[in-house]
Formats: structure tokens, C-alpha cells, sequence
């Protein structure tokens, strides 16, 4: 060992030649393209929707076939897992075209029963909340009112304005717009669904796709990994598997997960509420369903609107639902969540939040249910990424703990002859203060102890 060694001590690190060309050049491309982003969107955005509408038929194949795929794999593995297990040739041959078969065949029943059971029972409860809410609001407008009225008397205030927009109000004929905008907006939802007649053939189209993509997932599999082995070398060919690994990982568990969730809750909310007597059970009950494919803000979402439903029958009945809610997002999310789905995709609530919020505003729906896998992933790269330079540079998060500040007598601003950087007064004081000595505890055993 060198003498001016210490034990413990970290050897420095060897200065290396750096060549700067790359990332000059890097930078440079990315600056270029950016500049070009920015100046020219309208145009990207055009050739965007001329490939998206020539290649529409297969991105909608799949994501179709990626759906499905959690079904296939659920009867292979787990429905029929010991048959797929054995050596039986027959049912190898025909377990492919039979999982495939059952999965769409659950899709569609699903599809019907939502048709044929909950739709309409959805249309009668909306008639039925515009029917009691024609009759409860006035009642609830006259209440404010007599207590706003008591208010001001109390208070010696002036509230003559309000109170006479509030009797004036034709509260009546607001209901009878929403309605007739409801009405309206259901017609017009009809008329594009009939419109969608046009694109019946892109539909066929993405199914025969997803079927072929089930039935050869692994040769198509074999198919990419030779194109990608043979052309690229063997670091970026590491790379991309292990990115793209990760982002399926990521992917299938966040569906299979939000769509247990999902189902499970909703199932949970209507079985509640019907034994405690809610009305709208089975609406409200969807809503929250739907909703919960939203990560973190779906939970308020559907509360706030199923709230809101309940409080034009009974304002009561919408206090005692929100508890409800309350009690079984808990009890769903710490008992039935971990053991049904496990763990989650490992990002951030704050950066859930963001992924919904930017990836809704660029890219709608589908923004709101592919923006949270898309950022775990980044979320993944990134954190690889930071821990494996930051252990090139010898750093761990105990040297980044807050108050510690490595290499920050290297800065542009550092004195020549002490190497002190600007704020070193700073971090001294910062440093005096995290060691000061505390205030020493009485020792009770000592004063107690027997004698």
C-alpha cells in the first residue's frame, strides 16, 4: 500500500483523454433537429397522418393482438397450463388456434353484455337522474336561499342581487338544455358511429392482423431478432433488447393490472352499493370502472361524478357514497390489488401524474393509457443510466445526501490559490450546523439505578 494512501480512501481516478467529436456532433444533430421540429411541425404532423392512415390497419393489429395476448397466455399458462406442459402432440397443435379462438371469443361477450345489459340500463338511469333533478333543484335553490337570507340578517349584509338572480334563475329551462344538449350530443355520437361504416374494412383489416400476429408471435419474434442481429452491431443490439425487454415487462403488467383493477373494483362498487341501497348502482358503478383505467386521478374522477349523480336524489346519500369510495379504494388497494396484480410498474406518483396530464393533451385517450407505461420506461432507462455513470465516477447517494456537493472545488469560480468555490460559507455553515452537538438526555437508568 502507498503511504500517502489511507485505508478506506478512494484512489483517484486516472485523468483519460476525452475526444469531444462525438458528442459535438451529437449535440449538433440534436440541436438541427430540434430547430427543425419546431419551425416545420405542420408539416411533420402531415406526413404523420398520411403514414398513420397507410399503416393504420397494422399499428391497429397490434395493439389489438397486444391486448389479446394477455388472454392467450392466460389460458396456455394457467387454464390449460398442464396440457401445455405434456408432450401430447395433438393438443400442440391445436392450442394455438384454440386459445386464440377463446380470447376473442371473451372479448366479444364482454362486448355484448356491456351492449345488450348495462347501455341500456345507463340510458334509463340518465332519464331518471333528469327527471329528479327537474324536481330537486328548485327544492335545493329555495333551501340556499332561506339560508343565505338568515346569513345576511345575521351579518348585516347586503345580498339583495344574488338572492333575486337566484329566484329568477329559470332553472327549469337549464335542465331543459342540458337535456336537450345530451339528447343532442347522444345523436350525434349515433350518426359517427354510423359514419365509422367507412371504416369497417380498416377494422377487418387490424383483425385478420391480430390474428396472424397470435397465431406466429414467435416466428415473427425470430423474424426481428434476425434483422436486428445481422445489421447492428453488438452493443446497440444489447441495447434495444434490453430496452425494448423492459417496456414489454412494463407494458403487459400495467394492462394486465389497470384491467384486474379495473374489474375488480367496479364489481366491488356495485355489489356495495347495491346492499347498501345507493341509486344508479349499476351507472355509477361503470363510471368508476372506466375511470380507474386512469392511474392516481381516476379514483377522484369517478368519485367526484358519481358524488355529483347522487347528490341531485339525496345530498346525504352523496356524503355516505364518498366514504364509501374512500374505505374501498383502501381496502382494494392494500388487500386485493397486491395479491391479484403485485407490484407495480415502480414510477413516481408525481411522474404518473405528469405522463397523464402531457400525454392526454397530445395525444387524448390514448395519451391517458399508454402516457404511464410509456414514462415508466423512460423512467427505467434513465435511473440505469444515472446509476451506472454516476458509479463510473465512484459517486453513491450518500455523497449526493442533501448538504453534499462533490467536485464543487472544481468549479469555474473556485479561488486559484484555496480552491474555496463561491458558496463555501454556505456549506460550512450548513456543515457547523448538521454537526452540532444536541443537548444531552438526562441518563434515568443512572439516577434510578439501585443501589
Amino acid at each position: 500500500m502507498d503511504k500517502d494512501t489511507k485505508p478506506g480512501m478512494r484512489s483517484p481516478e486516472k485523468p483519460t483523454p476525452k475526444s469531444f467529436v462525438k458528442p459535438a456532433i451529437a449535440v449538433s444533430a440534436f440541436t438541427i433537429g430540434l430547430i427543425y421540429v419546431l419551425f416545420c411541425f405542420d408539416s411533420l404532423l402531415h406526413v404523420g397522418n398520411v403514414l398513420l392512415n397507410a399503416f393504420g390497419s397494422l399499428l391497429a393489429g397490434f395493439f389489438i393482438a397486444y391486448i389479446l395476448n394477455v388472454f392467450v397466455n392466460l389460458f396456455e399458462n394457467f387454464v390449460f397450463g398442464r396440457l401445455t406442459r405434456g408432450t401430447n402432440k395433438f393438443w400442440h397443435t391445436i392450442r394455438r388456434p384454440l386459445c386464440v379462438a377463446l380470447a376473442f371469443a371473451v372479448v366479444i361477450l364482454i362486448f355484448l353484455a356491456i351492449v345488450l345489459y348495462i347501455v341500456p340500463e345507463i340510458f334509463q338511469s340518465l332519464e331518471l337522474i333528469g327527471e329528479t333533478a327537474r324536481v330537486n333543484i328548485p327544492i335545493y335553490v329555495q333551501n340556499v336561499t332561506k339560508w343565505v337570507e338568515q346569513v345576511s340578517a345575521e351579518l348585516n349584509l347586503d345580498l339583495t342581487n344574488n338572492l333575486d338572480f337566484l329566484r329568477d334563475f329559470n332553472w327549469t329551462s337549464l335542465l331543459s338544455g342540458a337535456t336537450e344538449f345530451t339528447s343532442t350530443l347522444v345523436s350525434s355520437l349515433v350518426n359517427a358511429t354510423v359514419n365509422l361504416a367507412s371504416g369497417i374494412f380498416t377494422f377487418i383489416l387490424a383483425i385478420i392482423f391480430s390474428i396472424y400476429f397470435l397465431m406466429g408471435k414467435e416466428s415473427l419474434q425470430l423474424s426481428l431478432k434476425r434483422i436486428v442481429y445481422s445489421f447492428l452491431p453488438r452493443k446497440a443490439v444489447a441495447t434495444i433488447t434490453d430496452v425494448c425487454v423492459t417496456a414489454n415487462n412494463i407494458f403487459s403488467s400495467f394492462v394486465r393490472g389497470q384491467l384486474t383493477e379495473c374489474v375488480i373494483l367496479g364489481c366491488l362498487c356495485f355489489i356495495g352499493m347495491s346492499l347498501i341501497g345507493f341509486d344508479y348502482a349499476l351507472l355509477i358503478s361503470c363510471i368508476i370502472t372506466i375511470s380507474a383505467l386512469i392511474p392516481i386521478l381516476g379514483a377522484y374522477i369517478g368519485c367526484g361524478i358519481g358524488a355529483f349523480l347522487l347528490l341531485l336524489v339525496n345530498p346525504m346519500d352523496a356524503v355516505w357514497f364518498v366514504i364509501f369510495i374512500i374505505c374501498l379504494q383502501q381496502f382494494e388497494g392494500n388487500v386485493i390489488y397486491p395479491k391479484v396484480v403485485g407490484s407495480t410498474i415502480g414510477l413516481p406518483g408525481v411522474w404518473v401524474m405528469t405522463a397523464v396530464t402531457v400525454c392526454s393533451n397530445l395525444f387524448g385517450i390514448m395519451g391517458i393509457v399508454i402516457g404511464t407505461p410509456l414514462a415508466a420506461v423512460i423512467y427505467a432507462v434513465v435511473k440505469r443510466v444515472t446509476t451506472n455513470r454516476l458509479y463510473r465516477k465512484n459517486l453513491t447517494n450518500d455523497d449526493l445526501a442533501p448538504g453534499r456537493y462533490p467536485y464543487i472545488a472544481d468549479s469555474h469560480y473556485a479561488s486559484v490559490s484555496s480552491g474555496r468555490p463561491l458558496s463555501a460559507h454556505v456549506l460550512e455553515q450548513y456543515e457547523k450546523q448538521r454537526k452540532a452537538v444536541k443537548p444531552k438526555h438526562p441518563n434515568f437508568k443512572k439516577i434510578f439505578k439501585k443501589k
